[in-house]
């Protein structure tokens, strides 16, 4: 009887040991596959050693449709080893903590060496020191913005902005970070030229000389627009700041002759010189207001 049991336990304990003590030297599929291939072989040999044979073996209890073709391939044998993989996967998956899991599903990291990981080409693109870096948009969109989106329900009954419906004394998580200015200039028109192209495209400045492109930011429409129109003039209005960090774009574009780099705050004064004014992303009531009293072009692009 002691025989027996031990036997038993082998047979079934053993697949198990294996896992543990040979799946974390191997890396990705590789530390998944121990477990079915040593239960798959474990199981044979019960059968075979076994008077009863297959009986009492765990393909039986699947009754899953599409799952059941598996036997008409492999036999039973195949449905087994399927179902020992599975379990496996699932085991190594659990143990990873949740931001490494969620890394690996969005294809930010892959599995270089068992609990050791590189970042794929998306991953590489979220640091902070890469050409082309997303790091300043990912953290302007979903960190110094994150508390704003708590307030939407208020924002859509007032129609006021989060910024107005915060209640007082409750600090933003904007206000808290003392480098969101920066973050918030590396962000705005710093994309490619060609990302702003589908709005240019549904744009007509033939008739006209000079555009401006009010807190245009680093200046990607304005660069789209003079490229779209190579016979007009431009005009990038914002803070000094933005100004500053804007230059050597208009410098590597070769766009400094055709375009006006002024610095300016919006609220203030609205710079004359141009028959068309353009505003992206952010539409602030006063600047509205100023805006108004500037343009008397039929074609205002308010964006």
């Amino acid at each position: 009887m002691c025989l027996f049991i031990l036997a038993a336990a082998f047979f079934f304990a053993g697949p198990i040991l294996l896992h543990q003590l040979i799946g974390p030297r191997l890396r990705g599929l590789a530390s998944t596959l121990v477990y079915p291939c040593a239960f798959v072989v474990t199981q044979y040999l019960y059968s075979r050693l076994s008077p009863s044979g297959t009986y009492g073996s765990i393909a039986y209890t699947q009754t899953f449709g599409p799952l059941l073709q598996v036997v008409a391939l492999a036999g039973i044998w195949g449905l087994l080893f399927f179902l020992g993989w599975s379990a496996s996967a699932a085991e190594r998956w659990s143990q990873r903590e949740p931001v490494e899991r969620g890394a690996i599903v969005y294809g930010v990291v892959v599995e270089s060496t068992p609990a050791s990981f590189v970042l794929t080409p998306l991953g590489q693109s979220l640091r902070k020191d890469t050409p082309n870096s997303e790091w300043a948009a990912v953290v302007f969109w979903a960190d110094l913005l994150a508390d704003s989106w708590s307030y939407l329900t208020e924002c859509i009954r007032s129609g006021d902005s989060a910024m107005l419906v915060r209640p007082q004394g409750v600090a933003s998580r904007w206000s808290k970070d003392p480098g969101a200015s920066a973050i918030f200039r590396a962000v705005m028109g710093t994309a490619p030229t060609e990302d702003y192209m589908p709005i240019v495209r549904a744009l007509h400045f033939s008739n006209y000389q000079t555009v401006a492109d009010l807190g245009g930011g680093g200046g990607a429409l304005i660069a789209a627009v003079l490229e779209a129109f190579p016979n007009l003039h431009g005009m990038l209005v914002d803070r000094q700041e933005s100004i500053d960090e804007a230059v050597s774009r208009f410098e590597r574009e070769g766009l400094v002759e055709r375009c006006k780099l002024v610095a300016s705050d919006l609220c203030k004064e609205v710079p004359s010189g141009a028959e068309v004014y353009m505003m992206k992303h952010v539409v602030v009531r006063q600047i509205s207001i100023l805006v108004q009293n500037y343009v008397t072009s039929p074609l205002h692009t308010n964006r």
